[in-house]
């Protein structure tokens, strides 16, 4: 491993996890190295995936977010970022095939967040809040009529998109935990923005669910939740590496 990728990552979050807590580790992509160097940390069958993808900015956040994903998780069980055995599950959900630790990574724009668990799965998103994108279609076609109904309020614009935000990574990171994704319907569960931490309720398949969700306050142009199984209380530790590479000796 790089003295540049240790000094960045490994030597700016705690040597061990501990029951009871979560690990939000959130970086920049310029702190980072070049893909060509991380492209390295990919295993052989990554490496042949990533080069069949056309688009520079595809091929370089695929690269960076497995790269990353596999020198954190390398970490903290004890072994080369190659090595760590990533299967998916039923529904495409990333995992360790030994269930030792839990993990979830998301991203927009040049923000890459993950997060780490030794209790229990997580899910996390984050997107950046463009004001440009058709979110009001978004809402009508896709959102809970409850949570639609927001959207029907005499409020200023900037807020309802904060909250169409909101509500949009909240059911993302809802969708992750469970792993279910996409299966699992968008419409058939609803957020709510103004609720900071609450319990989410889903059914699939006839099964019923739920799980805490907490929507992170960020004083940036970015929305982030995350979501963890309700009856385990999960203190979350957010970690911002902020060692720019180009500068390190």
């Amino acid at each position: 491993m790089s003295n540049t990728i240790s000094h960045l990552l490994l030597n700016s979050i705690p040597s061990q996890l501990k029951g009871g807590s979560a690990f939000l580790i959130e970086l920049d992509r310029h702190v980072l190295p070049t893909h060509d160097e991380l492209i390295h940390y990919l295993t052989p069958s990554e490496k042949k995936h990533v080069s069949s993808i056309k688009y520079v900015q595809s091929y370089d956040r695929v690269i960076v977010s497995r790269a990353v994903l596999r020198i954190l998780l390398g970490h903290y069980l004890s072994c080369s970022p190659c090595s760590v055995d990533i299967t998916l599950g039923t529904h495409g959900k990333p995992m360790l095939k030994e269930a030792s630790l839990f993990f979830n990574v998301s991203h927009a724009e040049n923000k890459y967040i993950y997060l780490l668990s030794c209790d229990v799965p997580v899910g996390i998103d984050i997107e950046y809040i463009n004001s440009r994108k058709h979110w009001q279609e978004i809402a009508r076609d896709y959102f809970h009529p409850d949570e639609y109904n927001i959207f029907s309020n005499d409020v200023d614009c900037s807020d309802l998109i904060q909250q169409f935000y909101r509500i949009w990574v909240g059911k993302e990171a809802v969708m992750k935990l469970s792993g279910l994704g996409m299966a699992l319907p968008i419409n058939s569960f609803c957020i709510d923005p103004d609720k900071e931490l609450q319990k989410v309720y889903y059914e699939f398949n006839n099964e019923k669910s739920y799980c805490s969700l907490q929507l992170i306050n960020r004083q940036d142009l970015f929305a982030c939740a995350v979501a963890t199984p309700v009856n385990k209380k999960i203190n979350i530790k957010h970690i911002i590496p902020i060692t720019n590479p180009k500068n390190d000796s």
